[in-house]
């Protein structure tokens, strides 16, 4: 493989640029590669915390949608229970 260089232009605090040069080759090339690979896992990371999301997320409106029956079923018992002491309660006197 057919070395070429290439020039990039970077805006780096001193201490880094510091660093970066006093790396050979082999160094920077190294860096580059443990960068790469971290931006890779990072963004894995990235879609997986997404789909989790997405998976609480339905998980979270299902449980809505059950508290909501849960609460309508609640209301038209207490309405039923209502119906029935007021009933009784004309019907005892």
């Amino acid at each position: 493989m057919k070395e070429e260089e290439i020039d990039i232009e970077l805006n780096l605090g001193k201490e880094l640029a510091d660093k970066l040069t006093k790396m050979n080759k082999k160094e920077l090339l190294n860096r580059l590669i443990v960068t790469i690979l971290k931006s890779h896992v990072q963004a894995e990371t990235i879609v997986d915390l997404e789909k989790q999301t997405e998976s609480l997320q339905k998980e979270k409106n299902r449980a809505e949608d059950h508290l909501d029956k849960a609460e309508h079923a609640v209301e038209q018992a207490r309405a039923m229970i209502e119906g029935a002491m007021d009933r009784w309660y004309h019907y005892s006197l």
